[in-house]
């Protein structure tokens, strides 16, 4: 008695939990396709599911966004040690006003690209975030004031010849790694996103680096 009390006190149990299993699962589900379709951009939500399996290349992804300002604090580091005036512009008087906020308006890029590219799509779930639109914005901004401030230096023959390689090198990578980050991006391409994005990022600060060298080599009339 005691047995079969013990074996249908079993069945019972079994049924139970799978009744509770079947009617749980679904809910669940329900509730996870609500946040992911309504609540969540799908894009950010599969590039999140990539990225969490390979942290090397989300960690890369989110240092990178903060080498635009390295290069601001650089710029304003070497404004400081050789007091830039606007010897190395022509004789602009408006272009050592212009050099600092370009510099203050790197540095700021590098806060706007990890608000645009690591906290709007993986904190907030959305790609279509206001921060994305301002980063976007700014990049352009901050690209034109770049591409502005390395066409109008002034330097000996051979030092603007350099210049003029790096410039035009600076414009191709511009016009290379962000499209093709934003293109693999939606085809769901994202190794080549990842790396396309980060180079984004990289090539232009590089390229930044190598002309703000230059520019220092250069003795500023006084």
């Amino acid at each position: 008695m005691s047995s079969g009390s013990s074996q249908t006190s079993l069945e019972v149990f079994v049924k139970g939990s799978d009744l509770a299993t079947s009617l749980g699962l679904p809910k669940k589900e329900s509730e996870q396709e609500r946040d992911t379709h309504e609540g969540r951009d799908e894009l950010a939500v599969a590039s999140f599911e990539w990225l969490k399996q390979r942290p090397k290349q989300f960690v890369m992804l989110t240092l990178s966004c903060f080498l635009y300002s390295l290069v601001g604090l650089n710029l304003l580091m070497i404004w400081d040690e050789v007091e830039f005036h606007s010897g190395l512009f022509g004789h602009g008087v408006l272009w050592p006003r212009f050099i600092r906020l370009y510099s203050y308006g790197i540095v700021l890029q590098g806060i706007l690209s990890f608000l645009g590219d690591i906290f709007a799509p993986y904190v907030l779930w959305r790609r279509d975030s206001i921060l994305c639109t301002i980063d976007i914005i700014a990049a352009l901004f901050n690209t034109g004031m770049g591409i502005s401030c390395m066409s109008s230096v002034k330097l000996p023959a051979g030092q603007q010849e350099h210049l003029s390689t790096l410039c035009n090198f600076f414009v191709v990578a511009v016009c290379t790694t962000f499209p093709l980050s934003v293109i693999s991006f939606r085809q769901r391409n994202f190794q080549v996103w990842v790396w396309a994005h980060t180079m984004w990022h990289l090539i232009p600060c590089s390229i930044a680096f190598t002309v703000l060298r230059v520019m220092v080599k250069q003795p500023i009339e006084q």
